[in-house]
């Protein structure tokens, strides 16, 4: 059963919440256990509307443990990994998966999430439109990005090292302090890398660190397939 049948108490507070923040969303069912929330969302400045975005938030069944999914429908953003958007899917790049988890779970509610997430990826992309620059930065998209996330908040650096870890997080498996490290350098855990270890398992979960490795391995593939394609036409010219 999902969450807002199971809890219809929760649910009917999440969605009063909506009506009075954001009255121009409303609540949907897809078949028995999807709950969607559809409608346009209003990029102020003060009480000017600048922009206007139509979008839909998917609920996952485990909501509120797991974050929900931003999806654009209305067309105003091109669905590429450059603009953070999926090509085959329009679901929305928001952030680094772990980061996010980590912003949700402080705070795992829906009006909070449009607030905190949805309004500032929207914004953002409205000033690309007009500026063609981000104004608040931005991750790469793809693998580099994952890197890039992983290397400033866990100072983990080495590729190699981390598709190590995030294998080992995402099978669910845990270090023991006497265990040999992971990184093969023959000292034990607790005096290598027991501690990004165990800060990264208590930040996620194994669902999260699967999916970025395969990311990671399915962009190296990819990678991978390109640098023959070129070679390829290169040695046939």
């Amino acid at each position: 059963m999902c969450w807002f049948r199971k809890n219809e108490q929760f649910y009917s507070g999440e969605a009063h919440s909506v009506r009075e923040h954001f009255p121009k969303l409303i609540f949907y069912t897809r078949g028995e256990d999807i709950l969607v929330l559809r409608g346009d969302i209003e990029i102020k400045d003060g009480v000017d509307v600048l922009d206007i975005y139509q979008i839909e938030v998917i609920f996952p069944k485990s909501y509120p443990r797991d974050i929900p999914i931003l999806i654009e429908v209305g067309g105003r953003i091109p669905r590429n990994a450059d603009r953070h958007i999926n090509d085959k899917n329009g679901i929305c790049c928001i952030g680094p998966r772990l980061e996010q988890r980590q912003k949700w779970l402080k705070d795992p509610r829906i009006c909070v999430y449009i607030t905190d997430f949805v309004i500032p990826f929207l914004a953002n992309q409205s000033y690309y439109e007009r500026m063609g620059d981000w104004k608040n930065g931005q991750y790469d998209h793809r693998a580099k990005g994952i890197l890039t996330y992983y290397a400033e908040a866990f100072s983990i650096t080495d590729r190699g090292l981390l598709e190590l870890i995030l294998g080992q997080l995402a099978s669910n498996q845990k270090c023991g302090r006497n265990d040999p490290c992971i990184c093969g350098s023959g000292k034990k855990a607790k005096k290598c890398h027991l501690d990004v270890f165990d800060r990264l398992r208590t930040a996620g979960c194994p669902a999260l660190f699967k999916e970025d490795l395969e990311n990671l391995k399915n962009d190296t593939k990819a990678t991978s397939e390109v640098s023959q394609i070129d070679a390829n036409e290169k040695s046939n010219q």
